[in-house]
């Protein structure tokens, strides 16, 4: 992991302009209902700790059945509902494409109940991905995202990877200029 910080010292506003933390959580989270404003059970340190096992065992382990373990049962991934089965048949998928995948924290913060975090994937593609049959090309990605913690689990993903790059990398798209 390349950077981190501890935020559990009242989320400091620090990297988000003008606005602080409580316009940035009212601005990307506006749909939730919640007893409290924060709604916490565990430190944003400890939220942090969690999001940073489940992407080392998860991915760079292949131990696939922490799952269980590290996710809700109602586990939502960008506003689907997939449930942790629906979510490990998914990282099934995008290991058996990519056997060597490893990903890297290049930065993550916690702030009460959200996780942000920034990584960096890499992988030969060695087996069928979005239909694509392997090329044994080398991929090299990035992918932002913020996570929710509830009741010491992952409850709620929210973010992007760059699959334009990684389509690019396996031969399947092509890059625009603007």
């Amino acid at each position: 992991m390349i950077g981190a910080v501890n935020e559990d010292e009242g989320c400091p506003a620090s990297g988000v302009g003008q606005l602080g933390i409580a316009h940035v959580r009212q601005a990307i989270r506006p749909r939730r209902a919640v007893s409290s404003p924060y709604d916490l059970t565990m430190s944003a340190t400890a939220n942090r700790e969690l999001v940073e096992r489940f992407y080392r065992e998860v991915i760079n382990e292949r131990k696939l059945g922490v799952i269980d373990e590290l996710l809700s049962d109602d586990f939502v991934h960008n506003g689907e509902s997939r449930g942790r089965d629906g979510q490990r048949q998914i990282y099934e998928e995008f290991l058996t494409a990519f056997p060597d995948l490893q990903t890297e924290i290049v930065e993550i913060f916690g702030c009460d109940d959200l996780v942000a975090v920034h990584r960096r994937w890499t992988g030969t593609h060695e087996g069928t991905f979005q239909g694509v049959r392997p090329t044994g090309r080398k991929v090299d990605f990035e992918s932002t995202a913020i996570l929710t913690i509830r009741d010491g689990r992952i409850a709620e993903y929210r973010g992007v990877l760059d699959m334009l790059t990684l389509m690019e990398q396996i031969g399947e798209a092509r890059g625009t200029a603007f």
